[in-house]
């Protein structure tokens, strides 16, 4: 008898996407760049009037075509900040506000800084995967040159046999005294006596 799956709610594939690992640690750095994005904004920006700050969101409602809302462009924490809430700036700047907020993942500002952060990502795993086949090839060339050196010196390479040999018959000799029983037994005979 086969189970009905009619019941489980199926994940959508924001869901999904959302729990993958590496999507994760792209949103992370996003969001790392994106507050760094915030702080040189503040920096750059901190003697600036209200009235300049006002022709910045101004210009950012003409290259969205909407008023922009909290999240959406470069700044807003600098303008909250400096305006006490979104409502008032949009106020003096003589701007409508929107009344449906939308999750911050959907804003441009974060889809263009996650699209930047993901091409950054695949060049990182790129990089490391190159970093990878390059050692394989260097250590491949080392124990070639090792073949080679020993082919050309026989007599480094009955040293390194003997050395070999010495250090696994020594292991196993080792081996042999810790679990062989008859190596316990004239202890016990001793103290039994």
């Amino acid at each position: 008898m086969t189970a009905n799956n009619t019941n489980k709610p199926k994940k959508n594939k924001d869901e999904n996407e959302l729990n993958n690992y590496h999507v994760q640690l792209i949103i992370s750095r996003t969001l790392k760049a994106l507050n760094a994005k915030e702080e040189a904004f503040k920096e750059y920006h901190k003697n600036d009037c209200d009235s300049d700050l006002i022709a910045y969101i101004i210009d950012e409602k003409k290259k969205l075509g909407h008023t922009p809302r909290q999240g959406e462009i470069e700044g807003w924490r600098y303008l909250l900040e400096r305006f006490g809430s979104w409502d008032e700036l949009l106020e003096a700047s003589g701007l409508k506000a929107f009344t449906i907020e939308e999750p911050y993942k959907r804003y441009s500002l974060f889809l263009d800084e996650y699209e930047h952060q993901s091409l950054l990502y695949a060049e990182h795993k790129k990089y490391k995967k190159q970093r990878s086949r390059e050692r394989k090839i260097e250590q491949a060339q080392r124990k070639k040159q090792q073949e080679a050196y020993l082919l050309e010196h026989p007599e480094a390479a009955k040293k390194k046999r003997k050395k070999k040999a010495s250090a696994s018959t020594k292991g196993a000799v080792d081996e042999k005294s810790q679990d062989s029983p008859k190596a316990i037994q004239p202890k016990e005979q001793a103290n039994e006596h």
